[in-house]
């Protein structure tokens, strides 16, 4: 009986490691069209938000001055801001899907990270201006 056990325990364990071991969905393949809940929108623009402050450097963007940003942004190479353009307007793809599915932000205020979600966007303020 112990053996059946532990036997159920080892495989149990296995599969969730596999599970786990697995990588996360980068941000360039979340489709807006399985997107469904408020959560779910709240959780992959928090993915290219995070990527987005991952290319910058992780600033505090809004903090700094116009001259400051400028400077970040002059370092990138052309395919670090063509990335970060290509993130930015998927963001900006999911907002109007949001908005075409009669969300508002106060339906995200429920999900699990809409905190963390509120300091990052603080956080990528002022950042459109060099990319619209």
């Amino acid at each position: 009986m112990k053996k059946i056990i532990l036997r159920g325990i080892i495989i149990v364990s296995s599969v969730l490691m596999a599970g786990c071991s697995q990588e996360a969905q980068k941000p360039e393949e979340i489709k807006v069209s399985e997107l469904n809940t408020p959560c779910d929108y709240l959780t992959a623009i928090m993915s290219h938000g995070n990527e987005m402050l991952k290319i910058l450097g992780n600033p505090n963007f809004s903090n700094l001055e116009y001259k400051k940003k400028r400077t970040i942004f002059r370092g990138l190479s052309q395919v670090e801001r063509e990335r970060l353009f290509l993130l930015y307007r998927s963001v900006q793809n999911m907002g109007r899907a949001f908005k075409i599915n009669d969300f508002d932000e106060d339906d995200m205020k429920e999900c699990e990270g809409y905190k963390d979600f509120i300091l990052l966007d603080d956080k990528l303020d002022g950042l459109e201006r060099f990319l619209d």
